[in-house]
């Protein structure tokens, strides 16, 4: 129909013309229809096939759009990933991930959520995120909670503070100063009262947080002294002094994915550069100068 003969469709098509005769009569058995007439040697399409011929182009075209689309994706130029994190996650370990993703599949959309882990879980419930990374434990129907590292309790302090020059700090030196930290209720703050009553002392702050982030701020004015998670330490705190908290307070770093719908190949790719930089952030902080 494009060309207007037998012979330049096989060279535009790089088949042989008897391979292009072959698939007409193959076409008009199918279709019951004739599609072509031959007239003093050559082929002319018949009214049937001048209606059939927009709606079969169409068609070729959708076809060529979705090989098009497969290739895309396959070469990672196109899609989407939408991931979710509890918020030191989504602060320090997954905009460094997403640098490194966007700058090897720069065609990828990324939608991106800082959010409580209960949160986070629910989405992957729900099918509205293909990932989450949290520090909190978290559980639920259909979703895979995978450990992919660990961090601990740390004190952050301002520079300057009499505690600063020690190796270690527990509940009996944090006692005389305002202590900003984690509700009670939370997870973080369970645990961390669980601490504090192994050493016979209670658990009590000056000023309650949702948020590390949220913490190192308040120190940085003055306010106190914080117990965070020390994943924070990838974030600039050369202005302030960190220094481990003992009884050691160890908290797992936890991948979720659903246990019910297949992971696309570019999220398997994201996760590979997550296991990654939470590697080198436990390493930063298991051995960082800034705790001696």
């Amino acid at each position: 129909m494009r060309t207007g003969s037998v012979t330049d469709a096989a060279r535009l098509l790089n088949v042989s013309q008897p391979s292009v005769s072959k698939v007409i009569r193959h076409a008009e058995a199918q279709m019951r229809i004739r599609l072509f007439k031959r007239i003093r040697g050559r082929l002319y399409p018949t009214p049937e096939a001048e209606l059939l011929f927009p709606e079969a182009d169409r068609v070729f075209r959708d076809l060529e759009a979705l090989r098009h689309m497969a290739g895309e994706l396959r070469d990672g130029n196109a899609g989407l990933l939408r991931v979710a994190a509890s918020s030191t996650t989504g602060a320090t370990v997954l905009p460094q991930v997403i640098a490194r993703f966007r700058a090897a599949l720069p065609g990828v959309k990324v939608v991106f959520h800082v959010l409580p882990a209960a949160e986070v879980r629910e989405l992957i419930i729900a099918h509205e995120i293909e990932l989450g990374l949290t520090v909190s434990p978290v559980s639920g129907p259909a979703v895979r909670v995978q450990s992919i590292g660990s961090t601990e309790m740390v004190c952050v302090l301002p520079k300057g503070h009499p505690l600063a020059t020690q190796r270690a700090v527990g509940p009996t030196d944090l006692a005389p100063y305002p202590l900003v930290s984690f509700h009670a209720n939370t997870y973080f703050g369970r645990i961390l009262d669980e601490a504090y009553r192994a050493q016979g002392m209670v658990w009590r702050t000056t000023l309650e947080v949702n948020m590390s982030l949220a913490a190192i701020a308040l120190v940085r004015r003055g306010v106190g002294v914080a117990l965070v998670d020390a994943l924070i330490i990838g974030e600039d705190t050369s202005d302030l002094v960190v220094r481990p908290f003992r009884p050691t307070v160890r908290l797992p770093v936890n991948l979720l994915t659903s246990e019910t719908r297949p992971r696309s190949h570019f999220a398997e790719r994201f996760i590979e550069y997550v296991r990654e930089q939470v590697g080198r952030a436990t390493a930063v902080h298991a051995g960082s100068r800034r705790f001696g």
